[in-house]
């Protein structure tokens, strides 16, 4: 559980923690995946108890390929 108002730094590494194992699993999942080439995307959005934006992540083609 993460509490109210997070400071800036911890919502920071957050991110980068959730958002690069997901962005992993993501695409490698659509690897191959015509639709994914084609341009499908996805937006995760992470959201404390009190509604508070922790992480906002685009799955794409293009962010895939940064990965790499």
């Amino acid at each position: 559980r993460i509490r109210k108002q997070l400071p800036g730094e911890m919502r920071d590494e957050f991110r980068k923690s959730v958002g690069t194992e997901l962005m992993r699993g993501a695409c490698n999942g659509n690897a191959g995946n015509e639709a994914f080439e084609r341009g499908l995307f996805y937006t995760f959005i992470y959201l404390s108890t009190d509604d508070e934006l922790l992480a906002k992540l685009v799955v794409s083609k293009e962010t895939c390929s940064k990965l790499k």
